[in-house]
């Protein structure tokens, strides 16, 4: 689908009632964004499996007794489950748009069970899992794992005790740069001292995902102003960069205390007509569109 087509029409939908049924709609019918392919599945599980190991190198080796936040579920749990599958006792996901069924559950979970071997899950977990499967409701299935699904605005989420790790991705991309601060002052405040903090951000143009004829930085070129017609409250790309990030995540009061920047592609940057707006930042910084960073309070 040519980007601008997309865009038009997720502009559209943004300004109906139940706008996200609607665009889940179009994604599962018209542009089968929502089938678990295997290249989907396969980002899905290495970050699951990459914020595990974050667990792991800077809050304890194993999962008990503490508690774990993913932000973002999506329409696949594959990290609660993952985080489940390795022996997490109390796990909260949260999503602004309820996207995640017992459908979709059921899909993730049999091809996570698929690689149980692989990944080392507990054969415990994995065979409650298995049993829970079999309930209809996705309240039910989650109830049974010890999984609590919120739907809201995480900004706005308390909670009685304090999370030990907190974990995203592509999520930070999404959020409106008028409510990343409250955001990041409310996690703050959910995790102890010596919390960890994990962010998987994908700076890229997700237009670009399904138009093999743009880069990824092909957002970069508008004005804020232009971007603003073009952007739509259903899937919201805010284009802020990397450097951005880590300083408003620093000014909360968090430490970094490791990064990882994906390879980036300078050669496709230059193609792009980058707006004078975008001056501030090096070359260099506003090539890179996919990193996480790791924060401790």
């Amino acid at each position: 689908m040519n980007w601008k087509l997309k865009a038009r029409v997720q502009k559209f939908i943004s300004y109906l009632p139940y706008k996200y049924k609607i665009n889940g709609l179009m994604q599962k019918y018209v542009t089968r964004g929502t089938e678990l392919s295997e290249t989907h599945y396969g980002h899905k599980i290495k970050h699951a499996a990459d914020h595990y190991a974050i667990y792991q190198n800077h809050v304890a080796g194993d999962l008990s007794g503490h508690r774990v936040l993913e932000i973002g579920t999506g329409w696949y749990p594959i990290v609660p489950l993952y985080f489940y599958l390795h022996g997490a006792q109390d796990i909260t996901t949260i999503d602004i748009a309820p996207l995640c069924t017992a459908a979709y559950t059921r899909i993730a979970a049999r091809r996570m069970l698929a690689e149980r071997e692989r990944h080392k899950y507990l054969p415990e977990r994995a065979l409650k899992l298995e049993k829970a499967l079999e309930l209809d409701d996705i309240s039910e299935i989650f109830k049974a794992l010890d999984i609590s699904y919120i739907i809201g605005d995480v900004s706005q989420h308390q909670s009685d005790q304090e999370y030990n790790f907190i974990c995203s991705n592509n999520t930070l991309e999404h959020v409106y740069e008028s409510s990343l601060r409250p955001m990041m002052e409310q996690l703050y405040s959910l995790l102890p001292e010596g919390g960890v903090m994990s962010h998987f951000i994908d700076m890229s143009d997700h237009f670009a995902h399904m138009d093999e004829s743009i880069t990824v930085y092909n957002f970069l070129q508008f004005s804020e102003a232009e971007w603003q017609r073009i952007d739509n409250s259903i899937q919201p790309q805010n284009r802020l960069r990397y450097p951005y990030h880590k300083t408003l995540i620093e000014s909360i009061g968090f430490e970094t205390i490791e990064e990882i920047i994906w390879d980036c592609d300078i050669n496709d940057l230059e193609r792009v007509d980058v707006h004078p707006e975008l001056s501030k930042y090096t070359q260099d910084e506003l090539a890179i569109v996919h990193a996480y960073i790791i924060s401790r309070k």
